[in-house]
């Protein structure tokens, strides 16, 4: 009997969106049987990060049924090399039949990933077109099997919802998060302060 195929939904999720959720679902919708969001330890491109137990907290108050939250990318990818990290994803999981997930922005960027090109020979990517940042020639290949790609209009980004707390602009938040999410960063209001 083949293995289901699993979605690996890694990311920063600072904060996670309703986007993040949205496009965790719509990944059902396409076919796999779960999707399993990673919060990743740094940034793979130097980032400052909210601290790694708050972007957990708030993921796993996305979960649902087929949506699970993992701290695989964390523990075994601490330097966003997610081509070291692939042993330890095959080994946890149990089968090969899994898709990375990234947006066309990191699609685009594959290059300054650490042994990129490599890494797209290795593992299927899954790549949903985010808003503002159309496929390039650097792109392109993820529009050639093994991998995937989507187009999608939802346009919500964490950093819209940084920028919204800087703001203050509340209204707008309530807007970009669930209601678990925006209650959590309430409660822990240095967060985005």
């Amino acid at each position: 009997m083949p293995s289901k195929p699993i979605a690996l939904y890694g990311g920063a999720f600072d904060p996670p969106t309703l986007a993040h959720q949205q496009l965790a679902r719509k990944l059902l919708s396409c076919g796999f049987d779960e999707v399993i969001l990673m919060p990743s330890q740094d940034s793979t491109f130097g980032k400052k990060l909210s601290p790694l137990f708050h972007r957990l907290s708030m993921c796993h108050l996305l979960n649902e049924s087929h949506i699970t939250t993992s701290t695989l990318d964390a523990i075994h990818n601490p330097h966003g090399r997610t081509i070291e990290a692939l042993p330890h994803y095959i080994e946890q999981l149990g089968h090969h039949n899994f898709s990375i997930v990234i947006g066309s922005d990191n699609a685009n960027a594959i290059d300054r990933w650490y042994q990129g090109r490599e890494l797209i020979q290795q593992a299927s990517f899954f790549v949903f077109e985010r808003p503002g940042f159309p496929l390039s020639e650097a792109g392109s290949w993820c529009l050639k099997d093994p991998h995937h790609f989507e187009p999608c209009s939802i346009s919500i980004s964490s950093t819209q919802v940084r920028q919204a707390y800087k703001e203050d602009n509340i209204e707008l938040i309530k807007t970009l998060l669930d209601p678990k999410v925006f209650n959590y960063i309430l409660l822990n209001e240095d967060l985005y302060s």
